[in-house]
């Protein structure tokens, strides 16, 4: 990764757009560049999938509705996961917002709107007005 992160970079994201590796990344500019080159310099793969396993064991899952208040963010030109997955998930859950990016990839806090989505990210977890 510190040898060549344009090249780690393009070959990650061209699994997680829709489009190519070079526009999204190109899209994310100076600084996404760096935050996304400190992010897979620090990530350990198989964490995140874990730990859905264990709230799997523990009976959350299929059968089970979503009881607390859910954000879903996407981004329609995620090419790892599809977009109507997010529509399926907010469809699912009673009261679910969808937050749509307009990144060019996966990383959703990367795109042009970011300001925007890293607001409504904050203003849903600070909770509801007055709580």
């Amino acid at each position: 990764m510190h040898g060549a992160p344009g090249v780690a970079l393009r070959v990650l994201l061209r699994d997680l757009t829709t489009g190519t590796a070079a526009r999204a990344l190109a899209g994310l500019g100076p600084q996404g560049r760096a935050e996304a080159t400190a992010l897979m310099a620090s990530m350990r793969s198989g964490a995140g999938f874990a730990n859905d396993l264990t709230w799997l064991r523990a009976g959350a899952g299929p059968g089970r509705p979503v009881a607390v208040p859910t954000l879903v963010v996407a981004s329609p030109r995620d090419g790892s996961v599809p977009f109507g997955h997010a529509e399926a998930l907010v469809a699912a859950i009673p009261g679910a917002e969808l937050l749509v990016s307009g990144a060019a990839c996966h990383f959703v806090w990367w795109g042009a709107d970011r300001p925007r989505v890293a607001e409504r990210i904050t203003a849903f977890l600070a909770g509801p007005p007055g709580a």
